[in-house]
């Protein structure tokens, strides 16, 4: 975990802001912790969330995250990247369709955009963690 957090402040120019995990992962690092008799910080993060702290960032689960896997995160280097800004479809002259069989009218709205980061290598990830 130290490997990858030196690396991406060393080569990415970075600071990891946050780690994130699955439950499984977040377990075996409390059993590391707790068979060394040490007991691990934790962090109050904004919203009124804890979370454990790990040399100074937030170590964070997620249930969506990929299993094995723990997500060491520049903040900063996420961005939005916009094409165009929102509009309604306008295929037939009118926004306005009529759904079949009902007394509905429906619209819909479109945004044309990705996610993204601007420094690939202030993010780190380490793949494979035994659960």
């Amino acid at each position: 975990m130290q490997q990858a957090l030196d690396l991406t402040e060393e080569f990415g120019t970075g600071e990891t802001s946050l780690i994130l995990t699955t439950y499984g992962v977040r377990q075996a690092f409390y059993d590391l912790l707790a068979a060394d008799k040490r007991y691990p910080n934790t962090t109050k993060l904004t919203g009124g969330y804890t979370a454990l702290d790990y040399n100074g960032h937030p170590f964070v689960v997620d249930k969506d995250c990929t299993a094995g896997t723990m997500y060491f995160l520049d903040e900063s280097t996420f961005q939005m990247f916009r094409m165009q800004d929102f509009t309604w479809l306008d295929d037939d002259g009118s926004i306005w369709h009529r759904r079949e069989d009902t007394h509905d009218w429906q619209a819909t709205l479109a945004y044309f955009g990705d996610f993204g980061v601007t420094r690939r290598n202030a993010n780190a990830a380490i793949l494979d963690i035994q659960e």
